[in-house]
This record gives structure tokens, sequence and C-alpha cells, in this order.
């Protein structure tokens, strides 16, 4: 299981980090403890956020804020086409600022493989 939160970067904080546009949009998700192991589950959840938030014709891009030491989610924003900007500091973490668009995500798309 997972839980995700969509935000509308302008009105967050990290739209202080940046010149956000009107159709910038963000997530954070949380991905529940393995009970059993399925093979790129977190992939497969980003596909389809992903897929779902650029169905949404006010998306035009998609930013992130992760956590400069999760390498793990580095690997994956950058599967799924995120383009790495800068580092940005919040109270409780140092993080990168990474985006995406409908074209790189395409692009990333056609080298994802999934089971």
């Amino acid at each position: 299981m997972f839980l995700v939160e969509f935000y509308y970067a302008p009105k967050d904080r990290v739209g202080q980090h940046y010149d956000a546009k009107i159709g910038d949009y963000g997530f954070h998700i949380l991905a529940g403890p393995k009970e059993m192991v399925i093979s790129q589950f977190t992939t497969h959840i980003f596909v389809y956020l992903l897929t779902f938030l650029f169905q949404q014709e006010e998306v035009e891009r998609v930013v992130v804020e992760p956590d400069v030491n999760n390498e793990k989610i580095h690997v994956l924003n950058k599967r799924a086409g995120f383009i790495y900007d800068k580092k940005i500091e919040f109270e409780e973490k140092t993080a990168f600022l990474a985006f995406n668009n409908r074209s790189s995500f395409q692009k990333a798309l056609d080298n994802i493989q999934l089971p």
C-alpha cells in the first residue's frame, strides 16, 4: 500500500525556492512496509501517479523535493524522467529540487520495463 499527497506548488512552501508556475503540481509519497515482495512496486506507483497527474489538463510540470540522502528515491525519480535542478533547504531537510513534464515522462516510459 502507499499514501500520496498532491499539492499545488505555487501555494506550497516549495514554491518559495524557485519561480513557480501556474501549472506546477507536486506530490509526496509514503510506501508501506513490505509484507510481500512485488517486483518494481515503487516504479508502478510512480508510473500510475505521473500518468494520473499528466492526464489533468491543468498540470504542466511536476515538482518534487526529495531529501538529498534518499538515494533510492533519486534513482526512481531520474528513471521516471525527473531532471534535478538544485539543492534547497527546508527546516527538517536539505532537498533536491527536481522537475518533470509530459515529454520527459513519456520518454522515460519508453525505457521502463514493467512486469
